[in-house]
């Protein structure tokens, strides 16, 4: 699937691509084989320079215990009280501190509260785009292959959709698998 949309009033570093497939399940922040482009309001691409001039000079990362990164000590950055997967999480970037406020369904209100934000200039990005908008461009693949579907190991059982691969080569297409599920009991 290709797609090629402009968002005349919304900066790239605010937009983000997420899918979700007919099973409900949720792809976010999708970032393979996408490309966003910074647009003026009329709809035209800027040319952007890759120049490191002004950027941030900071002190070293803030762990997650509140004291700086020490000599040979593996970062690990706070969450600030987003962690799902558990305590020991550890968010190393803006963007991992983004995605773990957005899992808990939460609002990032204050970024330069962050100091993963802080440190990659984040809230500098978003003023430099401000008035922006964002073309986004790309495509999303739908081919897929099933490695293996089977529910309890009976001798001799065969699953049908076990190593099957689907390859879409043409612009629409869709996939539906229809279960049923036997509850067998040996006597």
């Amino acid at each position: 699937m290709q797609f090629d949309i402009s968002f005349p009033a919304v900066s790239c570093t605010l937009l983000s691509l997420d899918a979700i497939d007919i099973s409900g399940e949720q792809h976010l922040d999708i970032k393979h084989a996408v490309m966003k482009n910074r647009i003026d309001t009329n709809g035209n691409m800027f040319r952007i320079r890759m120049d490191q001039i002004g950027t941030l000079k900071l002190g070293k990362p803030i762990q997650k215990h509140g004291g700086e990164i020490a000599h040979n000590e593996t970062y690990c950055g706070s969450c600030y009280g987003a962690a799902v997967q558990s305590a020991a999480e550890c968010c190393n970037s803006c963007d991992a501190v983004r995605e773990a406020y957005r899992r808990r369904g939460w609002g990032l209100m204050n970024p330069d509260s962050i100091d993963q934000c802080k440190r990659e200039g984040f809230v500098q990005r978003i003023k430099a785009e401000e008035g922006e908008g964002c073309n986004l461009c790309g495509s999303l693949e739908i081919s897929h292959k099933i490695n293996k579907l089977s529910g309890d190991h009976y001798p001799g059982i065969i699953n049908p959709l076990d190593g099957v691969h689907w390859f879409q080569s043409t612009p629409n297409g869709m996939y539906q698998y229809f279960i049923k599920v036997s509850i067998l009991q040996c006597v």
